[in-house]
């Protein structure tokens, strides 16, 4: 996945058991959080290399949340 970010924030949502490389991205003046991306089978679902640059934003990656029905 190729990132070109600016003064903006991303957030990749990713299905459980998906595993993310985000050694490529070059934060500039940006934080990048990896939350909850290990639970439910990790390492047995996509594997995503995200690259590029996020700039003045924040890049956020956690895995999908569920309520019952409702998914975000």
């Amino acid at each position: 996945m190729e990132l070109d970010v600016s003064f903006g924030w991303t957030t990749l949502v990713v299905p459980p058991g998906a595993t993310v490389d985000v050694e490529e991205v070059e934060p500039v003046a940006s934080p990048i959080w990896v939350r909850d991306t290990t639970a439910g089978g990790a390492g047995q679902g996509i594997h995503f290399v995200v690259r590029g640059r996020q700039v003045a934003g924040r890049l956020l990656i956690r895995r999908q949340r569920r309520l019952w029905r409702w998914r975000w």
